[in-house]
């Protein structure tokens, strides 16, 4: 069985004419081509409406990162389930993703401190709107933002306000004391004394976060804005 050229195409001694399969690896390899070029062009749409630069290898990444989040939402959705009791779960973590989404922290720094509050005994209820203030209060800032959660809910879980949990809020850029000062009228010395006679409470705190963040405070909408 030989081969042998015929008017350019390739016949095998079968009889069986080979030009047809590389006429169709031809066309296939042009719409390759046209596939890439047609992936390019999606990335720079994308680029143009994001910012954010794709070329085939960026869209895989980018596939791969949606298949992460969606990895990681189902886990989250997991422990929400078991920390609020399967009750509210889903409005729960519809509000939790889109303060995700409006907010310059990521949805696993978000989660994590929402995980963190309610182990710490804070109310189911509370935990979203303690969430936002502790964002608005941190200004977007991951490290403060966890810093703040922690404190939060330590002060928390404790009943009583620590000296220790009001300088880790103050290294995180917010002193509850002086919002306090600032919605009674006295003076930070007035309410620091109060502190030292163990007259500031877990509710005062927590009451300061929301006057800070609410309108009219130094942090009012600062997680948007950010």
């Amino acid at each position: 069985m030989g081969i042998v050229n015929r008017n350019g195409a390739l016949w095998m001694a079968t009889g069986v004419d080979n030009s047809g399969l590389y006429s169709g690896l031809s066309q296939a390899e042009g719409r390759i081509d046209q596939f890439g070029a047609h992936i390019g062009n999606v990335g720079n749409q994308i680029a143009k409406l994001t910012g954010i630069g794709f070329g085939v290898a960026g869209l895989k990444a980018f596939g791969s990162e949606i298949i992460n989040v969606r990895g990681e939402m189902q886990m989250l959705e997991s422990s929400f389930e078991v920390l609020l009791g399967g009750k509210g779960v889903s409005g729960f973590m519809s509000e939790m993703k889109q303060f995700a989404v409006d907010s310059p922290l990521s949805l696993t720094s978000v989660g994590d401190a929402a995980q963190m509050l309610l182990a710490f005994g804070v109310e189911a209820d509370k935990v979203m709107p303690v969430v936002k203030q502790l964002g608005d209060v941190s200004m977007g800032n991951t490290g403060k933002f966890q810093s703040l959660a922690l404190a939060f809910s330590q002060m928390t879980s404790a009943g009583k306000v620590l000296t220790n949990d009001l300088r880790q809020m103050a290294t995180a850029g917010f002193n509850p004391l002086g919002e306090i000062a600032r919605t009674t009228g006295r003076s930070i010395q007035q309410v620091t004394e109060q502190m030292d006679k163990g007259q500031i409470t877990v509710d005062m705190i927590a009451n300061a976060f929301a006057t800070a963040t609410s309108e009219g405070g130094k942090f009012y909408g600062m997680t948007q804005k950010q």
